[in-house]
């Protein structure tokens, strides 16, 4: 798909320029009114359907309300060692692009103490060999877990308020929907003309 596009595009860049800078100055227009609102094409595709938001929305904090357990074990037993491993890359480099590799190496020796740590506390209440080795290579799932549950619950926030604005701005939803249509209904338009072309060369 990616290589038709170029094709096409291509094709117009060479004989009808003018076409291709008509249809890129309704994609900046578009593009710049959902930056002006911090949103992107995704979102607009998903908000089409009101109904479904609110279904889906409704499943996802049910999903949250129960999985709420697991997130608050896996925050508890993995927050300090994946703060400070954030705060430990600040620490040692001022450049943003070298932190990565710091947190991933320092965090991996502060995660692997602070199993090591909760495994003695679980051998020191309980005395119990199986459930220390359980605790240990269960923390670091729970910490995964709470980790995507944090990143898909602010997703979905956003997602929500995105839906109430659209919801109380119907004439703004209106606009970029017409605005999007526009837009793919000009590169259709280019890929029919360009389909055409080749097949009178054929």
């Amino acid at each position: 798909v990616t290589k038709s596009m170029v094709d096409y595009l291509n094709y117009f860049k060479r004989n009808s320029p003018w076409k291709l800078h008509f249809i890129k100055q309704k994609v900046d227009a578009y593009f710049a009114e959902l930056n002006a609102i911090d949103v992107n094409d995704g979102h607009v595709r998903r908000l089409v359907s009101g109904k479904n938001i609110i279904t889906g929305t409704a499943f996802r904090f049910l999903y949250f309300i129960l999985a709420f357990p697991l997130f608050a074990a896996g925050f508890i037993a993995n927050y300090l060692p994946y703060y400070f491993s954030g705060v430990l890359a600040k620490k040692i480099s001022p450049h943003l692009e070298y932190r990565v590799a710091i947190a991933m190496v320092g965090g991996m020796f502060l995660f692997i103490i602070n199993y090591v740590l909760w495994g003695w506390l679980c051998n020191a209440l309980f005395g119990a060999l199986w459930l220390n080795w359980t605790v240990v290579l269960t923390l670091p799932l729970l910490g995964l877990f709470a980790f995507r549950y944090h990143m898909f619950f602010v997703k979905t926030i956003k997602r929500w308020k995105l839906f109430t604005f659209f919801y109380r701005n119907n004439a703004y939803i209106t606009k970029l929907l017409a605005m999007r249509n526009e837009v793919i209904t000009g590169f259709e338009a280019l890929r029919n003309e360009y389909e055409a072309a080749e097949k009178a060369v054929l």
